[in-house]
């Protein structure tokens, strides 16, 4: 999904106001997608369903909250066993 296709799902699910600044919330997912990226190891897609975007979204609830500590340490194992699985994928394809 794209940037723009993460905010407006991010904004439904979260009940954000539409009125609210999308360039924060956009800052938001893009430090997301890059942190989140850099600790799987590749460049994830992030697709409706998946395990990277609901990372992602709760990633963003966090920092708007201005609590991503706590995010890391209530996600730790969700995102230990993210970068288990994505090496293991790189690890068959080669």
């Amino acid at each position: 999904m794209t940037n723009a296709e993460l905010l407006s799902q991010i904004k439904r699910d979260q009940n954000i106001p539409w009125s609210d600044d999308d360039d924060t919330l956009i800052g938001h997912i893009q430090r997301g997608r890059t942190r989140l990226d850099g600790l799987a190891g590749e460049e994830m897609e992030y697709e409706e369903a998946g395990t990277e975007t609901s990372l992602l979204f709760n990633y963003v609830f966090y920092a708007r909250a201005n609590a991503l500590d706590e995010f890391f340490k209530n996600y730790a194992s969700e995102l230990l066993s993210l970068q288990i699985d994505k090496r293991v994928s790189r690890a068959n394809t080669q």
